[in-house]
């Protein structure tokens, strides 16, 4: 996310941008409880779910011109977006479904937590404040 900021390219759009990060608090309990291999698989599992809900609003953002993008970083999976506050509420709503769901199916507790970002905001900086939250 910083290369693409440094390379200018989110910034494409004259909209704030939002990230969301979703995190596994227990995450190390959890990899004691079931093993770090199935850990990981589950992690992959909800991250390719996220993933491609990030994908189906990137394709319908594309005739606004906004932009939809999942990254990792550990066991927590970060989500930039440009898009309109309206959008954002249906993505989050996709991404609480699917953390539910791998508590209900896993026991592994998640959380998300949602920044919205003026134009121009430095994505360092914006990093700094999603990351240090949780």
């Amino acid at each position: 996310l910083l290369y693409l900021d440094d390379a200018k390219m989110l910034t494409k759009n004259e909209q704030p941008y939002h990230l969301i990060v979703t995190s596994f608090p227990d995450i190390r309990n959890f990899n004691s409880t079931m093993g770090f291999i199935k850990a990981d698989q589950i992690l992959d599992e909800i991250g390719q779910k996220i993933h491609q809900t990030a994908e189906e609003f990137d394709a319908k953002g594309e005739k606004e011109q906004a932009t939809v993008m999942m990254l990792r970083k550990g066991s927590d999976f970060l989500i930039y977006s440009d898009c309109d506050d309206d959008t954002i509420e249906e993505l989050l709503g996709q991404i609480e479904a699917h953390l539910e769901d791998t508590r209900n199916d896993w026991g592994l507790d998640s959380k998300y937590h949602h920044f919205k970002f003026d134009q121009g905001y430095p994505a360092e900086q914006a990093l700094n404040k999603a990351f240090s939250i949780h």
